[in-house]
């Protein structure tokens, strides 16, 4: 009487496992991972190692999702970034895919001054940020930062919580200008 027990004649190979594991994942995992899509005028904050980043995002019909941020010449890694914007008191505006500007790092769609501003029309934070973009602006680490510029074409107000949650010792000396980046232009 022969056996009734399936046997396999040779082991599962590496490709068909990995097969499995990103069924499995994809399944168990990615619905509790998914964030919500950016919105043309969204603003998305980078969590970087010790600081946030921010950007905004411009473009939904472009096949990769892109945005606008502030870079320092040379565009180098996340940490790099960040010495760079210590000691440069310019930086370029760039449009970019998200993916480029995140360098892997995690996101999030943050308009969290919503509560307290009223956003401008997305129309007009598309035009005004669109208008910035390749042009060299003004920076400062605590008058004049990435948060800044965003928290501008979002809302017309150049703020920072960043600059704000270092403690009362730095941000004493600093004041916090309003319309900073596009003064002069006739956007504010």
């Amino acid at each position: 009487m022969k056996s009734s027990v399936l046997r396999l004649s040779r082991s599962p190979s590496p490709s068909r496992i990995l097969g499995c594991v990103q069924f499995l994942y994809l399944i168990l995992f990615l619905p509790f991972q998914s964030k919500p899509r950016p919105r043309p005028g969204d603003l998305i904050e980078i969590f970087r190692i010790g600081y946030e980043h921010w950007a905004i995002y411009v473009e939904d019909d472009s096949p990769p999702p892109a945005l606008v941020s502030l870079l320092f010449p040379p565009v180098l890694g996340c940490s790099a970034s960040f010495i760079m914007s210590v000691f440069s008191s310019r930086a370029l505006v760039k449009y970019s895919r998200l993916e480029d500007v995140l360098h892997g790092c995690s996101w999030k769609v943050n308009n969290k001054l919503d509560g307290t501003y009223l956003p401008l029309p997305v129309d007009k934070i598309i035009q005004r940020t669109k208008k910035m973009i390749n042009k060299i602006v003004q920076y400062s680490l605590i008058d004049g930062n990435c948060e800044h510029f965003v928290n501008d074409l979002r809302y017309g107000v150049s703020r920072s919580q960043q600059v704000g949650h270092l403690g009362s010792a730095m941000a004493s000396g600093s004041r916090l200008r309003t319309g900073r980046f596009l003064k002069g232009r006739g956007e504010v």
